[in-house]
């Protein structure tokens, strides 16, 4: 083998291994409360994984949590969409897909944009049921919060709909 590729192949697996490290570090900055701290190397990170979308919503994902602990739920649907809108056709990532849509609808519900909540809680079982046919926990808290949008609407029937699946 020539060395130009062992010289590659180290370089990758180098490369892997610190995004690997910097992500249990931020890990560990956002268990510490350091949140801040943790979205700076998420974001970092985020911008190079530009070719992995498993990665990419997952540091999206990551991100989008801590800013709505910060309640920046403007800056968590900004991210999320830009991401879901880039991985939407990736179909790799469909059950991380169905979370970020999960996730995009939990921000919509405290902006009070109870129709977008909705779009966003169905698109999330549109993507869970593409990586699992059953009716799984996550697919029944997308559609537990379809009724509770509802509700909030003053939409007793259909919340009642929802609620009885």
């Amino acid at each position: 083998m020539k060395y130009s590729t062992l010289f590659c192949l180290f370089l990758i697996f180098g490369l892997n291994t610190l995004l690997a490290q910097s992500e249990a570090q931020a890990d560990e900055l956002m268990a510490q409360g350091e949140l801040d701290a943790a979205n700076t190397i998420y974001e970092t990170l985020l911008k190079q994984a530009s070719n992995a979308p498993e990665q990419a919503l997952g540091l999206a994902l990551k991100l989008a949590n801590n800013y709505q602990q910060a309640q920046d739920y403007e800056k968590a649907v900004a991210l999320l969409s830009k991401e879901t809108a880039h991985w939407k056709s990736s179909t790799t990532a469909d059950s991380l897909l169905g979370l970020a849509f999960h996730t995009l609808g939990i921000c919509y519900f405290n902006l009070k944009d109870f129709p977008k909540a909705i779009s966003h809680y169905e698109q999330a079982i549109k993507f869970r049921q593409r990586f699992s046919a059953d009716y799984h926990i996550d697919m029944l808290k997308s559609m537990r919060n379809i009724g509770n949008a509802h509700l909030e609407m003053l939409n007793f029937q259909e919340a009642g709909k929802y609620y009885q699946k």
